[in-house]
C-alpha cells in the first residue's frame, strides 16, 4: 500500500471517531448490549463507514477539490438553482 493511501484511511479514521465519539467503545458496547444481532449490527455499521468512506474519496478525486466540503456542496446542491 501506498504511504498516502495508510494516512488518508487513518485520517479517516481518527475523524469518524474523534468527532462523533470520544473512543469506539461505547459504540461497540452499545451495540453488544443486544448480543449476537448487536454484533452483526456493528460488522454492519464497519462495512457501510468503509463503503460510504470510499465513496466520498472518489468523489473527491472525481471533482479535484480540497476539501470534504466542496464534493458534498456538488453532490446536494447540483440541481438546485
Amino acid at each position: 500500500m501506498k504511504k498516502e493511501s495508510i494516512q488518508v484511511a487513518l485520517a479517516y479514521v481518527g475523524v469518524l471517531v474523534g468527532a462523533g465519539l470520544s473512543s469506539g467503545q461505547d459504540l461497540l458496547q452499545y451495540f453488544l448490549s443486544f448480543g449476537f444481532p448487536g454484533l452483526i449490527g456493528v460488522i454492519a455499521l464497519g462495512v457501510l463507514n468503509i463503503i460510504f468512506g470510499k465513496i466520498l474519496l472518489t468523489l473527491g478525486c472525481y471533482y479535484q477539490s480540497k476539501n470534504h466540503q466542496e464534493v458534498l456542496k456538488k453532490i446536494f446542491l447540483t440541481n438546485r438553482e
